[in-house]
């Protein structure tokens, strides 16, 4: 079943990367800029060492104007609400992508992370669609820390961290990256 997953996954992100849009993107991913575990397993509960990786990250620049940066991350996991996700930037400023929504882990029941957490402009923090696959995609909100990924152009040392904090479910992480967020560049008036 993951194998299968795995396969989905890639052609997903094969398409994401093809798709056009009003607004581009520019990326520096874990994997293409040398980092350490950018594809590794997510420890199941109750390992308390979590998933970790970390990459220097170019500069991450628009042709056009800036609308802040991101963080995309692609994971494989049979609950995403039993994960918290986050970021540490170059600053040292921790952000809060994702967390199990409410008082109780298991907020989502859904398969799967293929999403870009933003500071603004995105579907609500925690989106989840159970029944789709994966179950958080899109361009989401971060939960907390948005002014971190604010006025900033990437460069530096970036660390990704995901707990899980219920046991049943491993994970596995595909790649991660961060990626600036751009408004196309303004057409010259001839």
């Amino acid at each position: 079943m993951k194998h299968s997953k795995l396969f989905l996954f890639s052609a997903l992100l094969a398409a994401a990367t093809l798709s056009t849009s009003a607004f581009s993107q520019s990326e520096a991913s874990c994997a293409a800029n040398g980092g350490t575990n950018c594809q590794g397993t997510i420890p199941d509960f109750p390992i308390s060492t979590p998933y970790s990786s970390t990459f220097t990250a170019p500069v991450v620049t628009c042709n056009g104007l800036s609308r802040g940066l991101g963080i995309r991350v692609n994971l494989v996991h049979d609950n995403v609400g039993d994960l918290t996700i986050s970021v540490a930037g170059p600053a040292g400023n921790a952000v809060l992508l994702n967390q199990p929504a409410g008082a109780f882990v298991g907020g989502c029941a859904g398969d799967d992370v293929l999403a870009t957490f933003v500071g603004s402009g995105g579907a609500a923090a925690n989106s989840c669609i159970e029944g789709a696959l994966p179950a958080v995609a899109g361009s989401v909100n971060v939960v907390s820390g948005a002014a971190a990924l604010a006025g900033s152009n990437g460069s530096g040392i970036w660390t990704l961290t995901v707990t899980d904090n219920s046991n049943g479910f491993e994970g596995f992480v595909q790649d991660w990256s961060v990626v600036a967020n751009c408004d196309p560049a303004p057409v010259p008036v001839q």
